[in-house]
């Protein structure tokens, strides 16, 4: 039997494919993040665990929060975790999305 209740339907289309697109997006963009980290060892030297350090991004003319080499290596920490959960389960969690949602590419 199909739903067709025209609330559920756009509840459907406007809320639950777009949180699973946004979640299936944040996962795929957080293991290409962990890749180019990873495949990049220079990057970890480039960008020290330190809060002292602030990258020079032109956030100090436009108003955005400086980034510091702390700041992008908690960002790491946080990529890895998100990738991790995203990864894991039979099927993974990735996959069970990937099942329903419209949009899932990462966002680089």
């Amino acid at each position: 039997m199909a739903i067709t209740d025209p609330e559920a339907v756009r509840f459907s289309n406007e809320r639950a494919r777009v949180f699973a697109d946004a979640l299936l997006q944040a996962i795929e963009t957080a293991d290409a993040f962990i890749a180019e980290w990873t495949a990049n060892p220079m990057l970890a030297t480039l960008i020290p665990n330190s809060g002292i350090e602030i990258v020079n991004d032109g956030a100090a003319i436009d108003g955005r929060h400086p980034a510091t080499g702390a700041k992008i290596n908690v960002l790491v920490t946080a990529a890895t975790d998100l990738a991790t959960w995203g990864n894991t389960g039979t099927p993974t969690r990735k996959d069970r999305l990937r099942a329903f949602a419209v949009n899932g590419q990462p966002r680089f």
